[in-house]
């Protein structure tokens, strides 16, 4: 996890060798729940701009400009009109200083209470999936999985983009991206989240103690009563 944050970051920032940071009047925002470039990360680069301004939009996640439209639509149209953004509604603003307090949070993982499931390439060699085997989902959150072959054997040169989980308990359908194996058959995954609803209801579910359970620091899993 910690290298794809920083594979990620560093795709992003590869330009400031030839392009440095944006002296002009500049808006850098995200989403608060952004967990793939994280607030801090953006945080950071908007540091090194010497005239940056620093948004998180409420209640987002990485496309801000489909989940919360009109707040940012009214956040860019208020900036490129040269105007206070203490008028824009739906955002959190940050002050210099404060950049170095956003909190570098990961999201807590969940296990299973029935951890069995099986993953389904969504391609096809003539009736049958080119790859359609049991396995055991380690742990669990919103944006990603650990999950164990029963019997090893994946390419993730064939299959990295291609693969559903499927949970019967709750039932669920998560589509992957998949960027690690190992050869004792752990697969580290990524989930697409391409339905809205679909990612609501997951949302609900991963609350519900009767399927999840909570992990705590020395890995013993109990259930959190509200």
């Amino acid at each position: 996890e910690r290298e794809r944050y920083k594979i990620n970051g560093r795709r992003l920032l590869s330009v400031e060798g030839l392009l440095g940071y944006p002296e002009c009047d500049t808006l850098v925002t995200t989403g608060e729940f952004d967990s793939f470039t994280l607030p801090w990360e953006n945080a950071s680069f908007a540091e090194k701009c010497p005239n940056a301004q620093f948004t998180l939009i409420k209640g987002a996640d990485h496309l801000p400009q489909l989940e919360k439209r009109e707040v940012s639509l009214d956040l860019f149209s208020t900036f490129l009109r040269g105007e206070s953004l203490e008028r824009v509604q739906g955002i959190r603003r940050f002050g210099k200083g404060e950049y170095q307090r956003i909190e570098r949070r990961r999201a807590e993982r969940l296990v299973p209470c029935n951890n069995h499931g099986y993953v389904t390439s969504e391609s096809r060699v003539g009736d049958r999936f080119r790859f359609n085997k049991p396995v055991q989902v380690v742990d669990i959150n919103f944006f990603g999985c650990l999950i164990k072959l029963s019997e090893p054997g994946f390419s993730i040169a064939d299959h990295a983009r291609d693969c559903t989980l499927y949970m019967e308990s709750p039932e669920l359908k998560l589509e992957l991206l998949v960027f690690d194996y190992d050869d004792a058959g752990y697969l580290r995954c990524l989930f697409k989240h391409g339905n809205i609803q679909a990612a609501e209801r997951f949302t609900e579910l991963l609350k519900n103690s009767e399927y999840f359970l909570h992990q705590d620091s020395e890995g013993n899993v109990h259930r959190i009563y509200g």
